[in-house]
């Protein structure tokens, strides 16, 4: 009887822990594999993380059969962006965003706010975080990824962030309104 008490005991506690959100880690030299949603079409996007500093961070990209390039973002970005840079990127080179413009990451003072108010301000919307409908948690090959969720009052805009305070990054985006959404789809 203490046997099987202890299998149950073993069992739940299993459970329980396989159903937790695994928070993969992003760092310099990761590579994250997104599709880009856009007029119809997937199209796959290859982003490594080539340098992370406190001040400087740089993703290269890479589109097959088109071509790649780079975004640089230093401190202000980091610091205090809060637009996404959805213009297409400059082709065989880096581009240095502007100081208010962040790409596919959340700046410190939107994490800050969304981790503080509950609520940011990131390209002229109000986003609010959110509780995740059950079944439809962030998920990279089957596994709960450890996400925050957040979304506009109206709910017309969705996004999910890696849930890593150091290097938020984006993982999921729906209802952009730069006119496509993109998703990560695994993390080298």
């Amino acid at each position: 009887m203490k046997r099987l008490v202890l299998i149950v005991v073993m069992f739940t506690s299993f459970s329980v822990f396989a159903q937790q959100a695994a928070a993969p880690s992003v760092k310099q030299g990761s590579t994250l594999n997104y599709v880009v949603y856009a007029n119809g079409s997937e199209v796959p996007l290859t982003v490594t993380v080539d340098s992370v500093a406190n001040d400087y961070v740089k993703l290269g990209w890479r589109i097959s059969g088109y071509g790649s390039g780079g975004w640089i973002m230093k401190k202000p970005s980091l610091e205090n962006g809060n637009r996404n840079a959805w213009e297409q990127p400059g082709l065989g080179m880096d581009t240095e965003l502007p100081d208010d413009q962040v790409v596919l990451l959340l700046s410190k003072a939107s994490w800050a706010a969304l981790n503080k108010d509950n609520k940011t301000e990131i390209d002229q919307q109000v986003y609010k975080t959110s509780a995740q409908e059950q079944g439809k948690e962030f998920s990279i090959d089957g596994k709960q990824v450890d996400a925050l969720f957040i979304q506009t009052e109206a709910g017309d805009s969705k996004m999910w962030y890696l849930n890593q305070p150091g290097f938020p990054v984006l993982l999921k985006i729906q209802g952009n309104r730069a006119g496509y959404d993109l998703e990560l789809r695994s993390i080298e």
